[in-house]
């Protein structure tokens, strides 16, 4: 069997061990406490003002766009109305009755018929379309003596 002393043994000065008092502790685990706890606060506080950075931002933006939906709406409104203008004053009712007045200009109802003469080729083949003319009834050889035989008074 053995002997316990400690069990039995009175310590004559129960804080005998801590020099300092019951409030002293070592100083290794005093220091990590606070800079651990100061960490995690610091750490913290960081966080929350990155969140609310973030969000201040994001409120911003949100803003932003609907400020500029608003110019958008506004600036495809205005080009509407600008294209109906230009469509109304580029119209050809617009544009002769105008000329008319601040020009004076005169334009004929509906031009009469317009012959287009044109030189025979040189060469010995004639064109397709010569070909095509005397196909359908010989017209390219007419043309230009029925608007000989018109000039002569």
């Amino acid at each position: 069997m053995k002997l316990s002393l400690a069990r039995h043994r009175r310590p004559t000065a129960p804080r005998a061990r801590h020099r300092g008092g019951p409030m002293a502790r070592t100083r290794r685990l005093a220091g990590r406490r606070v800079l651990l706890i100061l960490s995690h606060g610091s750490g913290a506080a960081l966080l929350l003002v990155l969140l609310v950075c973030l969000a201040n931002g994001v409120v911003n933006l949100r803003a932003d766009i609907q400020t500029d939906e608003g110019e958008l709406a506004y600036l495809e409104a205005r080009y509407a109305a600008h294209l109906a203008e230009w469509n109304r004053i580029s119209a050809r009712e617009t544009i002769v009755p105008r000329a008319r007045e601040e020009l004076g200009l005169v334009l004929p109802e509906e031009p009469g018929p317009v012959l287009v003469l044109r030189r025979e080729e040189t060469s010995s083949s004639p064109s397709v379309l010569a070909r095509v003319l005397d196909s359908v009834g010989g017209g390219g050889s007419h043309v230009p003596a029925v608007a000989a035989q018109e000039r002569r008074p």
